[in-house]
């Protein structure tokens, strides 16, 4: 006897191929000058150190050769900078551990990681690079300001060797193995001087996003998507607003220089520049520091703080589970990680909140005859239905702790298993599961 039973739903991960040292992060180009901020940065993911002396870069030429005796301890980054005689790193940046002059073309390019025998360890490339210098189809271009970064699954780089899906644009946030070194500690010194001529003045700063009537500035995230905030300044100079050498933005470490977009009189001008938040950063407060820069270097500066809401959202790949069995035995329908099989069900946090989820379900009913709710369990698991993750169904909504953490690859398994009471007639049976997240 043969027993059918469609259950609908109301509400992605990839494959992680490890590597021992890979090319986490690529900025080629940057706001500020090509010769200060473009940067590559490596990441040891094995349990053991690597011994990366000798190691180089390749874009068009072997460039960035690794000293002698470098060795990169497990879970450290090592950061390789483009900074020539007249680069000036950005002060919010940590110090990289290799300075040295690179080539990273703005178009379709790339960047090829080799080691001491010139043997390829991993590439990066975006656009249309010439070959060699990508893996599985290269990343598209992003945008000026920004990075490529290898994506993260539960604190993992992903590892598909596919540039198009293991990188995202992001904000850049390079880290190198010399951040906190205590044998490398740092002073602030602040210097004086008297110079001639009128200070820039930043009339104001603002966003001209606010998502509550409260005080102050709250932003709502998109589930699942960037939240592009839109920045406005109003910046003058007395010495006439060409004096306005640049408008700059720092916000999580990152720079972001401001356009000119209106000159509103002869000493002053409206400025912009988009703030992406991805959906998946803290609730908050942010704050943001505004900086004008005049021909002689003379500084204002003002800052803005704003509040990143908490939202809780998430998303089922699939609408409908169809079981199939027999009288008297068990049917399942195994959940994965990949958000591309929905008949593997995949569950993904779209917020920045903790979630753990609440459930019920309907019976099974065929029009002559019904399955209880109760004769389906559930799991956050894989297969494993007897584990803590785990449960029974009814049609009274119970609350289960999953903790699923907030991340731009949030995911977790979803499985269900249908135990056929013996003597259930045969038919098709449909019935209703509801499943919510709850800020755990």
């Amino acid at each position: 006897m043969v027993v059918f039973a469609s259950i609908l739903f109301f509400g992605l991960i990839t494959d992680s191929a490890l590597a021992e040292v890979l090319i986490t992060e690529v900025l080629y180009d940057p706001v500020t000058s090509e010769s200060d901020s473009e940067f590559v940065e490596l990441y040891n993911t094995g349990d053991t150190s690597v011994d990366i002396s000798g190691w180089s870069l390749n874009t068009t030429s072997q460039q960035a050769a690794i000293p002698a005796n470098t060795i990169l301890a497990p879970a450290t980054y090592y950061l390789i900078a483009d900074i020539d005689n007249s680069g000036v790193w950005p002060a919010d940046w940590p110090q990289p551990d290799l300075a040295d002059e690179i080539s990273l073309t703005n178009t379709n390019s790339g960047v090829k990681l080799l080691d001491s025998n010139h043997n390829s360890v991993d590439a990066v490339g975006w656009g249309n690079p010439a070959e060699g210098l990508y893996t599985g189809t290269a990343h598209t271009h992003v945008p000026e300001g920004e990075s490529l970064a290898r994506k993260q699954q539960s604190s993992t780089f992903i590892q598909t060797r596919n540039n198009s899906y293991d990188f995202l644009a992001a904000l850049p946030i390079p880290q190198s193995s010399r951040a906190g070194n205590p044998d490398e500690p740092q002073k602030e010194l602040i210097i004086h001087a008297s110079v001639e001529g009128n200070i820039p003045k930043i009339d104001s700063f603002s966003i001209i996003q606010d998502d509550k009537p409260d005080a102050g500035i709250q932003i709502n995230p998109l589930p699942g998507k960037l939240r592009n905030l839109t920045l406005s300044a109003v910046v003058s100079d007395m010495d006439g607003i060409e004096d306005i050498a640049s408008v700059r933005l720092t916000a999580k470490g990152a720079a972001i220089a401001l356009e000119e977009k209106i000159n509103l009189n002869i000493t002053s001008s409206r400025y912009e520049a988009t703030l992406p938040m991805g959906f998946y950063l803290p609730a908050g407060a942010y704050n943001l520091s505004l900086t004008a820069t005049d021909s002689s270097g003379l500084t204002a500066t003002k800052d803005l703080s704003f509040e990143y809401l908490s939202i809780v959202a998430f998303e089922i790949d699939t609408s409908e589970i169809t079981l199939e069995g027999l009288s008297g035995r068990s049917a399942d329908a195994i959940g994965d990680l990949d958000l591309s099989t929905p008949g593997s069900p995949t569950l993904r946090n779209l917020g920045n909140t903790p979630l753990d989820f609440r459930l019920s379900a309907t019976d099974l009913d065929s029009g002559s005859s019904i399955i209880p709710a109760n004769s389906l369990r559930y799991s956050f698991l894989d297969s494993d239905f007897g584990c803590s993750l785990s449960g029974a169904l009814s049609q009274t909504p119970t609350l289960k702790e999953v903790n699923l953490l907030p991340g731009q690859q949030s995911l977790r398994e979803f499985s269900l298993r249908l135990t056929i009471p013996t003597g259930t007639r045969a038919g098709s049976y449909q019935g209703s599961l509801y499943i919510s997240g709850v800020a755990s």
